[in-house]
């Protein structure tokens, strides 16, 4: 112990001589850039910001459609105008309720997925319609394919 204990006292005595030269160890810094909050698979994508927005109430226009998508990471020249066009799709209640054309149990089946897949990211005060079209969805499946 005698050894290390003269070794670190030897290190705070050079500290202490030469502060300018250890002032770079008082930052922390990581070597490797932190990774970033949300992840690839946590991203949402543009139908599921869409069908959020439908059941929220909140307007999605060609003006803002731009900017919130944005917003969700989708930059590209077109993201927009595609969030705009599925925002009005979903806004028809029969567009959300109603089988997918053509209707096979694959499309239906991914069709309940997406609408599942927002239901967590809604207002407690907005889930049960998004709950109620969901169960629709699955007695459809159910009365078509089992």
């Amino acid at each position: 112990i005698g050894y290390y204990s003269a070794f670190i006292a030897s290190v705070w005595e050079l500290v202490e001589i030469h502060p300018k030269l250890f002032a770079s160890f008082d930052k922390c810094e990581l070597s490797t850039p932190p990774q970033q909050a949300e992840t690839k698979t946590d991203k949402l994508k543009v139908k599921q910001i869409a069908i959020i927005h439908v059941y929220e109430g909140l307007q999605i226009t060609r003006g803002n459609a731009g900017e919130i998508a944005s917003k969700h990471g989708y930059t590209a020249k077109n993201s927009g105008e595609g969030l705009f066009q599925d925002y009005t799709h979903y806004c028809n209640t029969s567009n959300r309720i109603g089988k997918p054309t053509p209707c096979t149990p694959k499309k239906l089946k991914n069709k309940i997925e997406l609408f599942e897949s927002v239901v967590n990211h809604l207002t407690n005060s907005n889930k049960q319609r998004a709950i109620d079209e969901i169960n629709i969805l699955n007695t459809i499946f159910d009365n078509e394919y089992q």
